[in-house]
């Protein structure tokens, strides 16, 4: 007792001959649904195949009144012949049941979608060959004197939504899962069937969303499923032939879950990648390992050996891997992570540049300090750490302490007592920190209220985004007409919050659309020739970002993390 799961197409049922065609198909030409495109009536040979390749609604329309009579003998059906080969040649007796997948999708098109073109959908539909794979099936079991199976045709008949008016045709692989799942589901109602029956699925004919619900559907149902499968291949006489295969449900999930977890290394999903490699036998450790090795780069960990997360060098290479991941997650459509990822390499970028240029052009500075003077190395005074870039602190300087800055007031030798408000000032002059605002630039002058603002002036202003790009242009004054839009906006003091869609994506959780996206990524450099998010990101971020890590002499070489993530998904087996 077994049951016999089949997806149809047009590959099902072929002309072998074209001698009755003519004489055939006029007798149903001027009738409808042929009538309105009569396109058919003189099908060309595959020089492949040697067949007469026909729409499936078509070919139905002609033959189907024509099953009992010798032009039967006109259809070919390879992929049916080629399956019921594998039943005889190992000797296993037919399903008793037998459920063909069918398709109609009349009700989605108007008839001008409908009719109006040969290559219509709607022609490749296979509902009109029912009488003729009920014909098929009877001559098979025929022959073998068997009972005739229980034949059931569950049709995939796609439906208008009354309340938007649209509906996705068979090639909509989410809808197209609902609509097999529950037509299989009617249907086998009726059945009466073990769950434990052997379970047979030929998926290949039809559309690619129709065959992977198939799959998805029958291993969910059955716990007993094989996948009888065919595969072309030409004989010494350059025919083409088929050979048919039994693939277990094991291996055959084992091939789909490998073949999900490649496409999760593609789309930049490693650790995902990784938990279902996790779930199957005999896959090369060496693979797994590369593919830790990868989630320790998309979160940007893998080069944070202790002592080094914060050296220029080490950072850059975080940044331009950091800038592949960003080009891999806007690929996908995956924008919160690309937004997310980029503005931290722009921040690290920022730290990592002012502290290379500081550390190599400024290695000591010297200050007169209450008549003396000090000396003070500029990496132990102006540092990066996790806290940001800023002046150097301890932990006593945040645990309610009366006087601030202990660290500080250690190097410069002075009593703790002491305001050192003005000794910071004069250390950010001598390192090209814009302590006045000549120019009237407004940023500037945002950050200038609050460097000098009380007593003890707030210094933490010098690490933000808008702090950090006034000293580096300061530093670099051949930097700025090299910045890129999105760098130059998101320093801004003050932007329109509406825009500001990282900070609108952290504190709201709000999605945003690819038309926001590829605003936001110009950022003061509108450009509305553009529509693509991946090609804003390239032209206009990425590749400025580059140039400029080069023009700071920080570049590390080019990152090669899509090639491994082809290289790794190529040896998964």
């Amino acid at each position: 007792m077994a049951i016999w799961l089949i997806t149809t197409g047009s590959s099902d049922v072929q002309l072998n001959s074209n001698n009755n065609w003519g004489s055939l198909y006029s007798k149903v030409n001027e009738k409808s649904p042929i009538q309105n495109c009569d396109e058919f009536y003189a099908p060309n040979i595959d020089k492949n195949t040697k067949l007469y390749p026909v729409p499936a609604r078509v070919l139905g329309l002609v033959y189907q009144n024509h099953v009992a009579n010798t032009e039967f003998k006109d259809l070919s059906f390879p992929l049916l012949d080629t399956f019921f080969e594998y039943f005889n040649r190992n000797g296993i007796q037919y399903p008793d049941k037998i459920i063909f997948l069918i398709t109609d999708q009349q009700q989605i098109f108007n008839d001008v979608e409908k009719h109006s073109y040969a290559e219509s959908p709607y022609w490749q539909d296979t509902c009109e060959l029912k009488p003729i794979l009920e014909k098929y099936i009877q001559n098979k079991y025929q022959i073998k004197e068997l009972v005739h199976p229980q034949l059931i045709f569950a049709s995939i008949d796609p439906q208008i939504n009354p309340v938007t008016q649209i509906s996705s045709g068979i090639d909509n692989w989410n809808d197209t899962l609902y609509l097999v799942e529950q037509s299989l589901s009617q249907e086998l109602a009726k059945l009466q069937y073990n769950q434990a029956e052997d379970v047979y699925v030929s998926h290949q004919a039809g559309t690619p969303a129709i065959s992977s619900a198939v799959q998805f559907v029958s291993l969910g149902k059955f716990s007993n499923v094989s996948f009888l499968v065919s595969s072309p291949y030409y004989d010494q006489n350059y025919d083409l032939k088929y050979d048919s295969q039994l693939i277990h449900s094991s291996n055959y999930w084992r091939g789909l879950q490998i073949q999900k977890a490649k496409q999760l290394i593609l789309n930049g999903l490693p650790g995902a990648a990784l938990e279902i490699l996790d779930g199957i036998d005999n896959i090369d450790e060496s693979v797994k390992r590369r593919l830790t090795q990868l989630v320790d780069v998309f979160n940007i960990s893998n080069s944070l050996t202790k002592g080094q997360e914060y050296e220029p060098q080490v950072a850059m290479q975080r940044i331009i891997d950091a800038l592949e991941l960003v080009e891999i997650f806007f690929k996908n459509k995956n924008y919160i992570q690309g937004i997310t990822l980029l503005c931290a390499a722009q921040e690290t970028f920022l730290k990592a540049a002012i502290i290379y240029v500081l550390y190599k052009r400024y290695p000591q500075i010297q200050l007169q300090i209450d008549g003396k003077l000090v000396k003070l190395n500029t990496d132990e005074v102006i540092i990066w750490n996790k806290k940001g870039l800023g002046f150097v602190t301890d932990d006593t300087d945040y645990n309610g302490k009366k006087y601030p800055d202990n660290r500080l007031k250690n190097l410069m030798k002075v009593h703790k007592s002491k305001n050192i408000k003005e000794e910071k000032l004069n250390i950010l002059r001598k390192l090209q920190f814009p302590t006045d605002n000549s120019n009237n630039n407004e940023s500037l002058k945002k950050i200038l209220e609050k460097l000098h603002k009380g007593d003890y002036g707030n210094f933490s202003v010098i690490g933000s985004n808008t702090g950090m790009l006034a000293w580096l242009c300061y530093l670099q004054p051949n930097f700025k007409p090299l910045m890129w839009g999105l760098l130059e906006w998101v320093s801004q003091y003050e932007r329109e919050y509406e825009d500001d869609h990282r900070n609108q994506l952290m504190h709201n959780l709000l999605g945003v659309e690819a038309e926001e996206v590829i605003k936001y990524l110009l950022g003061t450099k509108q450009n509305s020739n553009y529509q693509d998010v991946l090609t804003v990101y390239q032209e206009e971020v990425k590749k400025h970002f580059l140039k400029v890590i080069i023009h700071f002499g920080l570049f590390v070489g080019n990152s090669q993390l899509q090639q491994e993530l082809q290289d790794i998904a190529n040896l998964l087996k």
